[in-house]
């Protein structure tokens, strides 16, 4: 069994329901979600990001993926009331792979 395999169980209950990464409860509501996209590996990336029904060109966080496409997915958990704005779910390739973990950022700082 490998590494990931074992991680991804630990993100799902028996039943293949996202659990929260902070008191393991199983409901989550999305909140927002920014999605990246490169036109070419190791190229620029840009960001939209969906919330309340609205679509913007830009993302509070970094791409996910050093190299390629990505998606973050901000949850907020009914049982411990986090939102997961410093925890969003990722899915991410990397080097033909694609990982799906919950993963900490720092928020893009605009210049």
């Amino acid at each position: 069994m490998s590494g990931a395999t074992i991680e991804l169980q630990a993100l799902l209950s028996r039943d293949g329901v996202l659990r929260c990464p902070n008191c393991g409860g199983e409901y989550l509501h999305e909140k927002r979600v920014e999605v990246f996209h490169r036109s070419q590996e190791d190229g620029p990336w840009y960001g939209i990001t969906i919330e309340n029904g609205t679509a913007l060109a830009d993302c509070s966080a970094p791409n996910p993926s050093y190299r390629r496409d990505g998606l973050l997915i901000f949850f907020e958990c009914e049982l411990c009331a986090l939102e997961t704005a410093d925890i969003p779910l990722a899915v991410y390739q990397h080097k033909g792979r694609t990982f799906i973990e919950w993963r900490p950022f720092a928020p893009v700082v605009q210049a």
